[in-house]
């Protein structure tokens, strides 16, 4: 998998944009499971490592959960610890919201 692939066909959500230290996560929309594939690029070390989805939750799943979590300015933290996740982060697409807590597999491509 390549950074410039996952850029042209998977969904991203980018932290610290425009700085050296950005981060950006990609999850194929049509496959974000629990269990699915989703992956983790660091500019900083500019190494591109697969994640895999531990938990997610969607807006159009459940729009009063999900508009509820996000008045906990920490929802994505809290998260981690709640699901031993490694990471987490929302996506805003054109067709849903997610919140999405990962686990890194340990698999650099």
């Amino acid at each position: 998998m390549t950074r410039e692939f996952l850029e042209e066909n998977w969904s991203v959500s980018s932290y610290n944009e425009d700085t050296e230290y950005q981060i950006d996560f990609y999850i194929y929309e049509s496959q974000c499971e629990v269990g699915d594939k989703a992956y983790f690029y660091s500019h900083e070390d500019k190494k591109l490592r697969e994640m895999e989805i531990v938990h997610i939750i969607s807006l159009s799943d459940d729009f009063d959960l999900y508009n509820k979590l996000l008045e906990d300015e920490d929802v994505l933290i809290n998260g981690e610890e709640e699901y031993d996740a490694d990471a987490s982060a929302e996506f805003i697409t054109d067709n849903d919201s997610y919140l999405v807590w990962f686990r890194d597999t340990g698999t650099n491509d």
